[in-house]
């Protein structure tokens, strides 16, 4: 995981994906697509996330593989939180 954190809005995932807002949040669903994080209303994705899904899918993963991917990333997510608010 890379140390400076950019995030895709919602137009940039879809220009990355070349497909649709229903086809993304269906791939959400399935567990093949990480969710997005949300800021209030707004909602974005790590940039090093949309590029890893992304080469999985070209590299021809399959969708146990992805869902598999998915939930390393979701899991990477929570060491981004310091140390002090990290369950015991």
């Amino acid at each position: 995981m890379p140390d400076d954190i950019h995030l895709d809005r919602l137009p940039d995932v879809l220009g990355q994906r070349r497909d649709g807002r229903s086809s993304l949040y269906l791939d959400i669903q399935r567990g093949v697509w990480t969710p997005p994080v949300k800021f209030g209303r707004a909602s974005a994705w790590p940039h090093h996330e949309v590029q890893v899904l992304l080469r999985a899918r070209i590299a021809g993963a399959t969708k146990s593989e992805q869902r598999e991917l998915v939930q390393r990333l979701i899991a990477q997510r929570r060491a981004l939180l310091p140390q002090s608010m990290q369950a015991a």
